[in-house]
């Protein structure tokens, strides 16, 4: 999640007493005959240290001010896909999503996890950019 992004969520968290709930999700890549298939020792493993690492992360971003209540989840997935399930089993009341911002051929090729996000999602969705402009609540 892009630093713009988070921000924004902890700052909705603490002005509604909000608790985040903050996922990563790990890109499933198609093992080819060169690369072993992942076992699941091996993807419990990866997903601990990508968790720590993540967890490391939000705590520093989220380190200005006291922190909202939140819990980090890491978990493999396609994220344009898995985002809105994921929110929708969570019973989320908004999504916040950071976005690259990508486009003209970038945006056709890549396309955009963010834009899939708001047009399926069923509760509001708030997007950051990478470069943003920080935006205070209240003013």
């Amino acid at each position: 999640m892009l630093h713009a992004a988070l921000r924004l969520a902890a700052e909705l968290g603490r002005a509604f007493d909000g608790r985040l709930l903050i996922v990563h999700i790990l890109p499933i890549e198609m093992p080819s005959m060169f690369v072993e298939f992942p076992t699941p020792a091996s993807d419990a493993t990866l997903i601990d240290i990508a968790r720590d690492r993540f967890a490391r992360h939000v705590a520093e971003v989220l380190g200005e001010g006291p922190p909202p209540a939140y819990e980090v989840e890491v978990r493999w997935g396609i994220a344009r896909l898995d985002i809105v399930p994921y929110a929708i089993e969570r019973r989320a009341d908004v999504i916040v999503i950071g976005t690259h911002g990508r486009t003209g051929i970038t945006h056709v090729l890549l396309g955009s996890v963010a834009e899939r996000v708001v047009r399926t999602a069923a509760c509001p969705v708030g997007g950051r950019r990478r470069a943003c402009h920080r935006h205070r609540l209240g003013g």
